[in-house]
């Protein structure tokens, strides 16, 4: 269990619940010195201090317009700030810095963007030793509705898939925010076929990287039901004043204990806040979320190994392992005995005595 705080109003009494939660990670919105300085001592041993500057992840139109020179821009920003500006000194190892914020990733194009400006946040924050929180993608996304039939679809990863290594090489994590209306459960199955995949909450468990997740934003939100929060006038979306506080914070945990194990921590939205969003504020719940902290176990090998294999297309080249480079590639032209003749396969070279497996469930089609 982690932390969402924008430190609006500076209440004590929500950093008495951090002390108390010792949080996985706590994401501050426009950090300041004092108050990293403070949550680094709140945090799990094994926490992560995650930074967003609020105005610069907004930056949508700049990254559309040059997704790759405003990755390094944001990079070289936060590069700044953490060597010689106001953050300069905090420890590296325990923190995570927020690109853009929710960018729209709908189609192919608008995820080549996102990819595009991703890898080079990535790759120069590298340099310096800084790593990212990369994605950030809105509950729903990435495409999880068919254009044709605007009707809901698995989530499509293939597009993310290029940034599996570079976030691997720099110790960076996946960053995804997801929501449910009214219960966590009832956001894992969709109505129109049942199949068990999830579009608002849980969606990550299909999630194909091996590299770990933090859930940057969650909660209770009657939004993601539009259609309904329509009908009802557009009223607060929010918890509060909709179920109990009680029943809040066994949602929050009985969420957390179903995700995939490559997810780090959650964090519910939000502690403290503006009267834009009060009606998710969780002081009010944080009295039944302590109540019913538990530990968590981690898997022996962590983050846990996955394909990468992803269901949208169905001609995708599956590789049991991660490679450096292929030897041989389909089609190329070999001299055999009777001549020349094409390729039937990709090589892919491994070190001698290294072990193979299936890359994925399949079906022999021929023998």
């Amino acid at each position: 269990m982690g932390v969402h705080w924008i430190p609006i109003h500076g209440r004590p009494a929500d950093e008495e619940y951090m002390k108390a939660l010792r949080p996985g990670s706590i994401k501050i919105v426009d950090p300041s010195r004092d108050r990293c300085e403070r949550c680094l001592s709140y945090l799990d041993p094994n926490g992560l201090l995650v930074l967003r500057d609020h105005p610069l992840s907004e930056q949508k139109s700049d990254m559309a317009r040059d997704p790759v020179g405003t990755g390094k821009r944001h990079a070289d920003d936060w590069i700044a700030k953490l060597t010689t500006g106001k953050l300069a000194g905090l420890p590296k190892d325990k923190l995570l810095v927020c690109g853009i914020n929710e960018p729209h990733v709908h189609n192919a194009e608008s995820e080549a963007i996102v990819v595009a400006y991703s890898r080079a946040l990535i790759e120069r924050c590298a340099s310096a030793s800084v790593r990212v929180l990369v994605g950030n993608l809105s509950v729903g996304w990435p495409r999880n509705t068919d254009t044709a039939t605007q009707k809901n679809t698995p989530p499509v990863w293939d597009s993310f898939l290029p940034l599996e290594q570079p976030m691997i090489d720099s110790g960076s994590v996946w960053g995804q925010h997801e929501y449910w209306f009214s219960d966590p459960d009832d956001s894992w199955y969709t109505a129109q076929n049942g199949e068990k995949w999830g579009w608002y909450s849980h969606r990550i468990n299909t999630f194909p990287m091996a590299v770990p997740v933090i859930i940057g934003e969650c909660g209770y939100n009657l939004k993601v039901k539009e259609d309904q929060w329509v009908a009802m006038g557009r009223p607060s979306e929010g918890w509060l004043g909709r179920i109990s506080a009680g029943t809040y914070a066994e949602q929050l945990w009985r969420y957390a204990d179903k995700l995939h194990p490559n997810v780090h921590s959650i964090q519910p939205f939000t502690t403290d806040s503006n009267n834009d969003w009060w009606f998710f504020d969780t002081p009010g719940a944080h009295a039944e979320i302590l109540a019913r902290k538990h530990a968590h176990t981690w898997t022996n090998e962590w983050p846990v190994k996955t394909t990468g294999v992803t269901t949208s297309d169905k001609n995708l080249l599956i590789v049991p392992k991660y490679v450096g480079c292929v030897s041989g590639y389909y089609g190329s032209l070999y001299n055999g005995s009777s001549g020349l003749y094409a390729h039937e396969g990709v090589d892919l070279p491994m070190k001698v005595g290294t072990l193979i497996v299936a890359g994925y469930h399949g079906v022999v089609a021929w023998s």
